[in-house]
């Protein structure tokens, strides 16, 4: 999941919470500005389409993305008892308030947590949904055991971003690896985490093999010497502003460096439905560094669209999926069938099937 929060910061949530009955609707053509840069998606594929260069059909895409972000005038909207998410301009999904738990805004953004009887504790930022405790472990049980059980044996993990705490959480249920590294650029994105959303984390950050590192992780990538990490999850932002030097090819490459002969990167592309230029950008960039690269489709219901696209990339040039047998076998290892909301051995192979228009965008899946 991603977010932004005070100036340079990247917060992130989850939880368990019974659904309920539910009290969500949607809004069609409410005409109110688009924030967020999505509204980059034609003239980017133009331009992609039509430039033979393909190195230059990005660059104009980054310059794109970067314009419409800086035009971005995304805020919560309240309408009869709701909050409205206004990530896209031709449509509104509506959630109804039951407790308003902080709402605070400042230059930098607005930061709206409360409460909403079907999807539990609700997270929203200059009117975007970043999770919910009801339907997170969507999301992270994607982003942390693919990597892991595809790697089939890590030992070494580093987490970038992600400071709600939900990858760590699934991550410590594996018991085999020995170390993780979380880079988080600021520790009140974990203080806010622990203090708002604790079951997120659920004790993950006093897990004897976790080390948070309070840094710039294209700086602690650029610089570390360390012993190679088996698996990297990144669970970042969207590709500008402070997180846009997570998207650049020179980190890719510096990522590969430290990883193992074997290693695996996991990153969020974004909807590639309802955000195609940030997967054609990021996974082009990825195909660029890793000899292995293809989109992993999930489904996160509150997020706008219902789908989210990982990049899966390894280092290793002949690597290929685990059969569903090793994969049942490894997740009743790491807990119990009703431990996982989302995740079993036929929705993990299924994750990685792409659909037609994801194919013409260039991207082959895995086998």
């Amino acid at each position: 999941m991603w977010l932004f929060w005070q100036k340079a910061t990247f917060l992130f949530i989850l939880g368990r919470k019974p659904i309920m009955r539910p009290s969500i609707y949607s809004c069609v053509g409410m005409p109110t500005p688009m924030p967020a840069c999505r509204s980059w998606n034609k003239p980017l594929k133009l331009a992609a389409w039509t430039c033979r260069n393909f190195i230059v059909a990005r660059l104009l895409m980054s310059e794109k993305i970067m314009e419409a972000a800086s035009m971005a005038e995304g805020a919560v909207e309240f309408m009869d008892g709701h909050a409205v998410e206004t990530l896209h301009q031709d449509y509104r999904t509506a959630y109804r308030i039951e407790e308003t738990l902080l709402h605070d805004k400042s230059d930098e953004q607005e930061l709206f947590l409360f409460k909403n009887n079907f999807f539990g504790t609700m997270l929203m930022l200059d009117g975007v949904t970043q999770l919910t405790t009801s339907d997170e472990p969507f999301y992270h049980e994607f982003i942390t055991h693919l990597p892991l059980i595809c790697h089939g044996a890590p030992k070494r993990m580093l987490v970038v971003g992600a400071g709600d705490g939900g990858v760590i959480r699934e991550a410590c249920r594996h018991k085999d690896l020995d170390h993780i590294d979380m880079v988080e650029i600021d520790e009140a994105v974990v203080r806010f985490s622990m203090e708002h959303l604790p079951s997120l984390s659920n004790g993950a950050f006093d897990d004897p093999r976790m080390n948070l590192v309070i840094a710039d992780a294209a700086e602690y990538v650029r610089g570390y010497q360390g012993p190679a990490y088996d698996v990297v999850v990144v669970d970042s932002t969207d590709p500008f502003g402070p997180a846009a030097p997570l998207f650049e090819v020179a980190f890719y490459e510096d990522l590969r460096r430290i990883m193992s002969d074997d290693g695996i990167l996991v990153t969020q592309c974004g909807n590639p439905f309802v955000q195609p230029a940030e997967l054609e950008l990021a996974g082009g960039r990825l195909k660029e560094c890793f000899p292995i690269m293809s989109p992993v489709m999930i489904t996160v219901p509150t997020y706008t669209g219902g789908q989210m696209s990982l990049g899966f990339a390894c280092k290793n040039p002949k690597f290929g999926l685990p059969s569903r047998t090793k994969i049942a076998q490894k997740l009743a290892s790491i807990g119990p069938s009703d431990s996982f909301l989302v995740l079993n051995e036929d929705v993990f192979l299924a994750s990685f099937a792409l659909p037609n228009y994801v194919r013409k965008a260039g991207f082959d899946p895995l086998r």
